[in-house]
């Protein structure tokens, strides 16, 4: 007499309940471990980067002034930027250079603590930042010299190979002291381009249109007026970069309205 097992013993039932809960047990493991494999290789292909936050004090500042074309006014407890009925200034400083061709500068502003000391009709004064090209000394730098032994191109280092072309104007924010304004100019491209060139320090000419500016130098007694550089930087090198290439319209070709009556575009922007 044979015996029978239990399985066949088993009403159907039953039976198709236990395959199917063993299937079911296959298919959520296969499901695990291609859930854990596909999750081992998203880690694996994560890069992060760093961003990193520096804020640095200056190594040299001076000003330099077109009614004073031989004095040099590094001991001068401020400095003074920009213009009044009878003279023109402008502001050098510069600060040390840590970084590599293997960072990425993704942002730099330069910041001044200033109060205007005269201005010409109702406008804001306007303060602009350059790259500068020569080497200059603040104990030395004067109007019309770089340095003791080298001049400017152009007194006010106002030639091409004294500076590199005005970047858009600094943008103003109120302090706590109603007479002083933070005016933050944006030289994230002068700090890349200073990197490219190996360049061993970030050197900057600050001027103003619209009236006369004394700012705080580093010698400030108070910390929060001290003029600083701040860099926001990533821990790997730049890209190559991008182009634009303008397919819309041939070069001297009006560019006109999308109205029914056709009339010219006076206002382009570029999307």
């Amino acid at each position: 007499m044979s015996v029978l097992s239990p399985m066949l013993r088993a009403p159907s039932s039953r039976r198709n309940l236990t395959a199917i809960f063993l299937a079911l047990m296959f298919i959520f493991a296969d499901l695990a471990i291609l859930e854990y494999h596909e999750s081992a290789d998203e880690l694996a292909d994560n890069k992060s980067t760093d961003m990193v936050s520096a804020t640095y004090r200056p190594i040299a500042e001076t000003h330099i002034a077109d009614d004073n074309p031989g004095v040099n006014f590094a001991t001068a407890d401020n400095s003074k930027i920009g213009q009044d009925f009878s003279s023109e200034t402008r502001a050098l400083i510069s600060f040390a250079n840590s970084y590599t061709t293997a960072d990425s500068i993704t942002s730099a502003t330069l910041h001044f603590q200033c109060r205007e000391i005269f201005t010409i009709g109702t406008n804001d004064v306007k303060a602009y930042a350059a790259s500068t090209e020569l080497v200059w000394r603040a104990s030395e730098s004067t109007w019309v010299d770089a340095n003791s032994t080298t001049p400017w191109s152009s007194p006010g280092a106002d030639g091409t190979l004294d500076r590199g072309g005005w970047e858009t104007p600094a943008t103003t924010t109120a302090t706590i002291n109603p007479i002083v304004t933070n005016y933050s100019f944006n030289v994230t491209y002068l700090v890349q381009q200073d990197i490219f060139s190996g360049n061993s320090d970030f050197s900057f000419l600050i001027s103003a249109l619209g009236g006369m500016l004394e700012c705080a130098k580093d010698s400030n007694a108070t910390a929060a007026y001290k003029p600083v550089l701040h860099i926001e930087s990533q821990n790997q090198p730049h890209g190559s970069g991008a182009s634009v290439v303008a397919d819309f319209a041939e070069d001297g070709m009006p560019l006109m309205s999308n109205n029914f009556i056709l009339a010219a575009e006076t206002l382009p922007t570029l999307s």
